[in-house]
């Protein structure tokens, strides 16, 4: 799972972080909705990695016509992206 900090900002551990790029899509999954999945898009990133957290901020852009997104909740974030190789 992942923090959502203030509705579309997203924490993403850093060993995910080679692929996060803007434009990518991406789906949220909100345990208090456990039927209803949030797309959203990446918008940019902080393009630094948090030193304690280990962590890339991530700013997603999702609609959100109903209020069902709310700052400090919870949600694991998903996205489809091509294997990178080492």
């Amino acid at each position: 799972m992942v923090h959502v900090a203030d509705i579309h900002y997203v924490q993403v551990p850093q060993q995910l972080t080679a692929a996060v790029q803007p434009g990518l899509a991406a789906t949220l999954h909100l345990p208090q909705h456990p039927d209803t999945t949030f797309e959203a898009t990446v918008a940019t990133t902080s393009n630094a990695i948090n030193q304690s957290a280990r962590t890339l901020l991530v700013e997603l852009h999702a609609a959100n016509p109903e209020g069902q997104l709310l700052p400090g909740a919870y949600a694991q974030a998903t996205w489809s992206c091509r294997a990178i190789r080492t």
